[in-house]
């Protein structure tokens, strides 16, 4: 089978690095190797030759893919405090740009335990979910929330949100054209969609290749960019009204990329003073046209 873009079905591809299995900081399995890949047409880095099926989920996305633990009780400390930063930014993100004079619809793809939406008043939104982790999902409707435990693309529901939100789980999608396109079919007129992904033009990829923090590999199947992204969102016609980089989300993940690069002793005396200004990540605010 040839190999094609994810984004942009190009099989216009080179072969990038080879990678392991890795998460965040942490190396599950330097064996079990993967061919990254990058599409000449559109910029894309992804993995090719990979088969997603029951077995696939079930050897990759394992109980402790879900809990990172960063090593100290001070590193942890700071994650939360970098955590609550971040919603009040995602709160304001939202909340800005909706009409608050009634209650809104917000669906969170990829809700996990539904933490993110638990933090929202249930007198301002109605909270809906998707999350194909069945554990996941279970801890969610214990806050209150409505979820579908499934693949977004069988979410068959006779509703329209005004609000939906992705927060770094369209990487994990190997379709994310068909994945956009129904996310737009699920927004109310002039409904806010707001996407959150890694990004390959970032520093940490480029000095940190298969260390880096963000890659993931194999359950990021592609890691896009703002070329990529214009592009997927264009073509599904969703009109992108800024792009975003949120430094607060992941306040270690440039350290943990450079660890095993040169430039890490160059860098890290500096690291409060690129940290903020380097897009590790991306998150992207879009509307219904």
């Amino acid at each position: 089978m040839k190999i094609r873009c994810y984004i942009c079905n190009s099989s216009n591809i080179v072969k990038s690095f080879v990678s392991s299995n890795i998460h965040g900081p942490y190396i599950f399995d330097e064996k079990d190797t993967f061919q990254i890949y990058r599409c000449k047409r559109c910029e894309n880095v992804f993995i090719g030759n990979i088969k997603i099926d029951s077995n696939y989920y079930k050897k990759y996305y394992r109980d402790d893919y879900y809990v990172v633990d960063l090593g100290s009780r001070f590193r942890n400390s700071v994650v939360k405090v970098f955590d609550y930063v971040s919603f009040r930014f995602k709160n304001w993100m939202i909340s800005s740009r909706i009409d608050k004079s009634r209650k809104n619809s917000i669906l969170d793809i990829g809700c996990g335990p539904g933490n993110f939406l638990d933090r929202f008043s249930n007198k301002e939104f109605e909270k809906w979910g998707v999350e194909i982790n069945k554990k996941g999902a279970k801890e969610a409707r214990k806050k209150g929330i409505r979820v579908f435990d499934d693949d977004i693309l069988k979410f068959n529901l006779n509703k329209k949100f005004d609000v939906i939100t992705m927060w770094h789980v369209l990487e994990h999608i190997n379709n994310p054209d068909q994945v956009i396109k129904k996310v737009r079919k699920m927004l109310n007129n002039r409904g806010l969609f707001i996407c959150a992904v890694p990004n390959s033009d970032s520093l940490g990829f480029k000095l940190g290749k298969k260390y880096w923090y963000h890659l993931d590999s194999p359950r990021h199947l592609f890691i896009p960019n703002k070329k990529n992204l214009k592009y997927l969102f264009k073509k599904n016609k969703l009109k992108i009204e800024k792009i975003k980089y949120e430094f607060y989300d992941y306040p270690l993940d440039l350290f943990y990329s450079l660890k095993n690069s040169y430039m890490k002793f160059v860098l890290y005396p500096l690291y409060p003073f690129i940290k903020p200004f380097n897009p590790e990540t991306l998150t992207i605010i879009a509307r219904k046209k």
